[in-house]
């Protein structure tokens, strides 16, 4: 219990850091392109040039992708050579990405009701 006679909440806000992680978040997965590299990386460690194939996209506008999720710690990286090879970060992420994918494909009746 606290001084003011609360207990504390299992549920309580993040810290204002993770607060502010946590909101870059939507942003870094609010384009087309980024989603559909997110979608390729949950498959695979991938370098630029297969992600480009993947997507259908330049390898310039797939790295400009790839660094805004990486800005938003969403991906992480290593080198190897001259290639750079991509992953998801955390798995979580793209569980969201998936979830928001599933909400939208969905025929359920109470989606139906939402449209309406």
């Amino acid at each position: 219990m606290t001084a003011t006679g609360f207990m504390p909440h299992e549920h309580a806000p993040p810290a204002p850091q993770d607060s502010a992680r946590v909101a870059s978040i939507p942003g870094a997965i609010s384009s087309r392109t980024r989603v559909q590299i997110l979608f390729a990386l949950g498959h695979a460690e991938l370098c630029v040039c297969e992600i480009a194939e993947l997507t259908g996209t330049s390898q310039s506008a797939t790295s400009h992708a790839l660094r805004k999720l990486r800005s938003a710690g969403v991906v992480v990286f290593r080198r190897d050579g001259k290639l750079a090879h991509y992953r998801v970060a955390d798995v979580s992420v793209l569980e969201l990405v998936r979830a928001a994918s599933a909400i939208l494909n969905s025929d359920r009746p109470e989606r139906q009701t939402l449209r309406s």
